[in-house]
């Protein structure tokens, strides 16, 4: 039993290593394709892009992808070790403001990302706009 398990960590070691030594291709230049403004009610109410980007590997050659939206957290889904919800919103204290019931006030509404870079570290900010949602599930 233990030489199987050891030739099965070797082999995953060696295959592990020979992933590691396939590089991906360089990106010298991104390009984003924006797309035209919503033209009727039904594009206007929908979550959607056309928009596109390039991904140039020389001055020339690039490889061309839609892009989509991806859900990653809903405004009441606690993320890590955080004890309050992702849409959770705060007084000027960093204090959790809470609805008549004295529960969590949320803000239902995403409006936009941002994409930081902080000593070489990446974070997400989501910018909230300020429609709450009450405990039981109303808006105000």
């Amino acid at each position: 039993m233990k030489k199987k398990i050891s030739l099965s960590f070797i082999l995953a070691l060696a295959t592990l290593q020979s992933l590691n030594a396939i590089e991906a291709p360089k990106i010298q230049k991104i390009e984003f394709i924006g797309m035209e403004a919503p033209k009727n009610i039904d594009e206007m109410s929908k979550m959607y892009t056309t928009a596109k980007v390039r991904l140039y590997t020389t001055d020339k050659d690039f490889t061309q992808h839609d892009l989509s939206y991806q859900t990653l957290f809903n405004v009441k889904d606690k993320i890590g070790t955080n004890t309050h919800p992702a849409g959770q919103l705060y007084n000027y204290k960093m204090e959790a403001l809470l609805d008549p019931f004295k529960k969590p006030l949320i803000s239902e509404t995403p409006d936009s990302n941002s994409l930081l870079n902080i000593d070489g570290k990446l974070f997400l900010v989501n910018h909230f706009e300020y429609d709450p949602i009450l405990s039981y599930g109303s808006s105000l």
